[in-house]
């Protein structure tokens, strides 16, 4: 096998582990391997957990400055059931 397509395989492999760890409930019914050809076409000089994070990762699970508050309790976010918004704080009571 040549260099480039070890390199490549290597790459994609990379991407694929990247992607299930960011969003674990995918299969192999949603293209991953397809998906994964094409952003080695465009991204292949970048780390593929980089180009697999904004891809897959989902912005509400992320957390803000190790305070354990969610990404969605900001104004105008998507908020789950019983949050509200009230007097400059989010209250679930």
């Amino acid at each position: 096998m040549s260099r480039v397509k070890t390199a490549r395989e290597e790459w994609v492999e990379a991407f694929i582990a990247a992607s299930l760890e960011l969003c674990p409930q995918m299969g192999y019914g949603d293209d991953i391997f397809e998906t994964a050809y094409e952003m080695y076409e465009k991204h292949s000089k970048e780390s593929p957990a980089e180009v697999a994070k904004p891809k897959y990762s989902d912005p509400r699970t992320e957390y803000i400055l190790g305070v354990n508050t969610p990404a969605w309790m900001v104004p105008g976010a998507d908020v789950p059931p019983g949050w509200r918004y009230e007097g400059g704080a989010w209250r679930n009571d």
